[in-house]
């Protein structure tokens, strides 16, 4: 890199489609990759209109290059507009007399936008002209890395005049041929380790890349996009397989490490104490079958565990006395929040989601909203998580998924529930729900290691309709609830929330069917109460 006479370390990348395209997660990795591989000086998008979010504020990832980088040496993206050349996103011969006459005026390596680098190494630097572009035909060429010193060839002025500039770039300054850049496949299952950089010409998400079976959902959700034939079991096999060289390629580029484990340790877990928040503090049934749930069904009724109840007043009525006659639940004393800055008002929905950060960053433990039914024992693996959340079910836009925060298990002062709480802080003119539920998401695609999603630790039931999300297809938009997939509740999940008007009373327990009272009967039933008992309250 001190040697004399290199091309410029300066990084080309083309942007062709304007505002109107995408810049998705495979572009996102591209430039970090280049960051981090080729450490340029700068690092310039040219372009005819910068990529913007969409309106559903999923692609940001343009401007969350500069800002996530894990060498905090890297360059975000310069930005250089050119108005009056065509600029055609297609890899035609258009497209690269655009890019040689850059590399002509400038010098330095241009890259594909969505292409992933492998390696550089610094020695192409040294020729004066290097390509990795074929020309398949003359409408068609295999994209490729191209290296330049300035003013070291003369950009061509039409397609015959590019067909020769490209084939005397064929060779690097030692006499080897520089290969296009492969397809994901062909990387997966090389063996002489010829390609310099990876084309990915599908969309992927980070959970994709992750190496979990969980991440492949989004696979199946999206189909069949960018022509990149059937993405069945074999394809995600490609993309997906945490052992693929690509998957380890895209952590790397995307997180710095080859492998991603949520965070766990057995020296400190979270505490087997479970927490509730009452807002009308007259406790109905629902809400004493969902802390009986959390005692004798999850698991927390050994002499040191307790259920929590917060709220500005003592609950009340017969179910807050049947619950303290267990001598396990207590009340604690907490005021609401009042104010919102930069918010019109304090919602019910609002201030329950300050005071479950706020709880959980002090105490720790397990959160549970008063829906909540437990039908299995909460497994000791999952303490060990610094946090751990179910998947939500609602679709919106390109979002890949959700988190739901109805319950939560986390330690005390974990990394994710301060990501969290300053997430709420730095985007208090946004609604709530879209906080909470979404841009939390985008917190486990920057740091996947800080939250287990876990897609079996709740199901949620609205109105009867339960969502699995497990299960494909299992997203549906918001204001619509569709009948969910048909699933088994004793072995299938560890808890339900079962949030139906009215609510679930005592009478449906005792005189109707149907999954959720079977539910409410197990937990009856492992808490040694029967149902003549409670008719004599």
């Amino acid at each position: 890199d001190l040697l004399p006479d290199l091309a410029p370390p300066v990084v080309h990348f083309l942007w062709c489609g304007g505002a109107e395209r995408k810049f998705e997660y495979r572009h996102y990795l591209a430039v970090r990759r280049a960051n981090e591989v080729v450490k340029p000086d700068k690092l310039v998008l040219h372009h005819r209109g910068l990529p913007q979010p969409d309106a559903e504020g999923y692609y940001v990832w343009f401007n969350q290059v500069d800002m996530q980088s894990h060498d905090k040496r890297a360059n975000a993206p310069a930005v250089r507009s050119f108005a009056n050349s065509p600029c055609p996103s297609e890899s035609n011969a258009h497209r690269y007399m655009l890019v040689l006459r850059l590399l002509e005026r400038f010098g330095g390596v241009f890259i594909p936008e969505d292409a992933i680098l492998v390696d550089f190494p610094v020695h192409l630097r040294a020729a004066t002209f290097v390509s990795g572009v074929i020309a398949r035909s003359v409408a068609q060429f295999a994209d490729g890395v191209i290296i330049a010193k300035r003013n070291g060839f003369i950009a061509p002025s039409s397609t015959s005049g590019l067909l020769v500039v490209l084939a005397s770039g064929r060779s690097s300054a030692q006499g080897t041929a520089l290969q296009p850049c492969g397809t994901i496949r062909h990387f997966n299952h090389e063996e002489d380790g010829d390609c310099i950089c990876v084309k990915v010409d599908l969309e992927i998400f980070p959970a994709d890349i992750w190496g979990s079976p969980a991440g492949a959902q989004t696979i199946f959700r999206y189909g069949n996009k960018g022509g990149a034939g059937d993405r069945g079991e074999d394809f995600v096999q490609e993309i997906a397989s945490p052992d693929s060289n690509f998957a380890t390629l895209a952590r790397l580029a995307g997180y710095g490490s080859r492998d991603i484990q949520v965070r766990a340790s057995s020296r400190s877990t979270v505490p087997r104490i479970a927490h509730y928040i009452c807002w009308d503090c007259d406790l109905k049934f629902d809400f004493y079958l969902s802390v009986i749930s959390s005692l004798y069904v999850a698991g927390l009724s050994k002499a040191s565990q307790f259920v929590y109840i917060h709220g500005i007043r003592e609950p009340s009525g017969v179910w807050w006395r049947r619950l303290q006659a267990t001598q396990r639940v207590i009340h604690v004393h907490r005021e609401y929040p009042e104010h919102s800055v930069d918010r019109s008002t304090m919602t019910q929905e609002l201030a329950l989601g300050i005071m479950r950060v706020a709880i959980l960053l002090k105490y720790g433990g397990v959160y549970c909203d008063n829906h909540v039914i437990w039908t299995n024992a909460i497994p000791d693996h999952l303490f060990k998580y610094d946090a751990v959340a179910s998947p939500g079910w609602h679709q919106l836009g390109a979002w890949p998924d959700s988190v739901s925060h109805s319950t939560i298990l986390a330690k005390r002062n974990s990394e994710y529930l301060l990501k969290l709480r300053n997430l709420h802080a730095t985007n208090r003119s946004k609604r709530f729900w879209f906080v909470d539920q979404f841009l939390s998401y985008k917190l486990m695609e920057q740091f996947p290691d800080i939250m287990l999603l876990d897609r079996h630790l709740q199901v949620a039931c609205y109105n009867h309709n339960c969502h699995p999300t497990w299960m494909p297809g299992y997203q549906v938009p918001l204001r619509e609830n569709p009948p969910g997939p048909v699933f088994s509740w004793q072995n299938d999940t560890l808890s339900v929330l079962w949030d139906v008007f009215p609510s679930l009373d005592l009478d449906a327990v005792k005189y109707t069917s149907g999954p959720v009272v079977d539910a409410a009967r197990r937990v009856l039933h492992k808490a040694g109460i029967t149902l003549q008992e409670l008719t004599a309250v």
